[in-house]
């Protein structure tokens, strides 16, 4: 009987995995799964840090290498022209409005945290400005790792480690070991140093030789790593492997559309400059020498008033180009934009506000923005309150997540304020009590 490969027209992947646990992560036993002769990195672990990079270049409006073939034209420009074009083209910052738009979205919603009822400024103060990295994090890599830890100088510390730092391993009981990693160079050689966080709250160091990207021979195994140090692993995405996938990903596909667009108009907007002069031959000169073309006396054309049938015609001709259809589709291309990324044409400026617009049409252009707004809010909210906890145990205080309370403005309830100018009417007053969150 032939197997059945197509679902509703869609081909069916193959499942050959039935484990009730994964078994796409290596796993830990007593030490790290790491062997002398291992390749480091691996080509998974590779392909993340890869997207990483690839995604900071974007983010940072470095396009020309990555996006090489959508913005070089070859050969329908001179050289000149290609150069004018790529200049401009490359720089486009539209990876980065995006990022930027959902981070000035998102990172003002949190607004501070009270623990038993009380607000604690100064624990806030400490996790705040990881805040806008973390969500930077989120459309940019595939995952991140938070440590909290505490300096020789008594400091609390926080930091961010990105998909180039992180390993994952798994125990037996299908628990998450997490790992970082750091390449160090010294007089004596190269070294791979890896601290893996455990499920039961130990940390532990191994250290190998490193050479040709393979591991060598282990030189410190499982040394426990007394300092108190806690991880926070946050992978990016919905699906449900062990590693994310950055939020951007979405736009990728109609942010190509909108550089290819911008790419075709700035290229015949150069091209609308050229032009072709008409004119009797024996109004040119050639150089005998050089073969170069110049137009007598600037390029008048005399005749004789008397002949009118000697009378010569000059004209100028100039590329035809449908402007108008090369702005209609980037226009086109922005809107995909905003559909993709959730991001309202409103909000990142591609559609303009008219005078008869209401506030209440406004607000309903924003909701798809709000909705997945909101939905960022609650899953950030989780990995807060957990960064919370373990920066209160630096000073030496001991909280559970039950007890934390991060205060949370909505999206929704900052849009209604511009839209309505803080509330002022009758209107605005009704619709900021009825989206406004309740306090205490």
């Amino acid at each position: 009987m032939p197997k059945n490969n197509s679902y509703y027209g869609i081909n069916l992947e193959q499942e050959d995995d039935y484990s009730a646990i994964s078994t796409d992560l290596e796993l830990w036993t007593d030490h790290i799964p790491f062997k002398p002769g291992d390749k480091f990195p691996s080509d998974e672990m590779k392909k993340r840090a890869d997207i990483n990079k690839t995604m900071n270049a974007l983010t940072s409006n470095e396009l020309a290498k990555i996006l090489e073939s959508y913005i070089n034209d070859f050969p329908d420009l001179s050289p000149y022209q290609s150069a004018r074009v790529q200049n401009i083209v490359s720089s486009l910052p539209i990876f980065d409005t995006l990022v930027s738009t959902w981070k000035s979205i998102l990172t003002p919603c949190f607004k501070g945290v009270k623990v038993n009822g009380v607000l604690r400024k100064d624990l806030w103060k400490q996790i705040y400005p990881q805040i806008e990295q973390i969500i930077k994090n989120m459309f940019t890599c595939c995952d991140r790792a938070t440590i909290v830890y505490k300096t020789s100088s008594r400091k609390t510390k926080i930091n961010v480690y990105t998909d180039r730092n992180i390993v994952l391993f798994r125990t037996r009981d299908d628990e998450r070991v997490v790992t970082i990693t750091n390449v160090t160079k010294d007089k004596t050689g190269q070294w791979l140093e890896c601290i893996s966080y455990l499920p039961d709250g130990r940390c532990v160091r191994d250290k190998f030789s490193y050479h040709s990207k393979k591991i060598g021979k282990q030189i410190i195994s499982n040394e426990p790593v007394e300092e108190d140090r806690h991880v926070i692993f946050a992978k990016n995405g919905s699906d449900n492997n062990d590693y994310g996938y950055p939020e951007l990903v979405g736009s990728i596909a109609p942010a190509l559309g909108v550089i290819r667009a911008f790419s075709v108009l700035a290229r015949n907007i150069e091209q609308g400059r050229d032009e072709l002069r008409v004119q009797p031959r024996t109004s040119i000169y050639v150089d005998p020498v050089t073969g170069m073309a110049v137009a007598l006396n600037g390029g008048t054309v005399t005749y004789d008033p008397q002949n009118e049938t000697e009378k010569h015609d000059v004209a100028i001709i100039k590329p035809d180009i449908d402007f108008e259809g090369l702005i209609r589709a980037l226009e086109t291309m922005l809107k995909q934009v905003s559909i993709f990324s959730h991001l309202s044409g409103t909000i990142i400026g591609i559609e303009h506000v008219s005078g008869n617009a209401s506030g209440r049409q406004l607000l309903a252009d924003c909701i798809p923005t709000m909705l997945h707004a909101n939905g960022y809010i609650t899953r950030l909210s989780e990995e807060l309150t957990d960064l919370v906890v373990e920066v209160a145990k630096y000073s030496d205080e001991t909280i559970d997540t039950e007890n934390v309370e991060l205060i949370v403005t909505t999206p929704d309830t900052t849009l209604i304020n511009i839209v309505y100018g803080s509330a002022d009417t009758a209107e605005g007053v009704a619709a900021s009590q009825s989206s406004a969150p309740e306090e205490e």
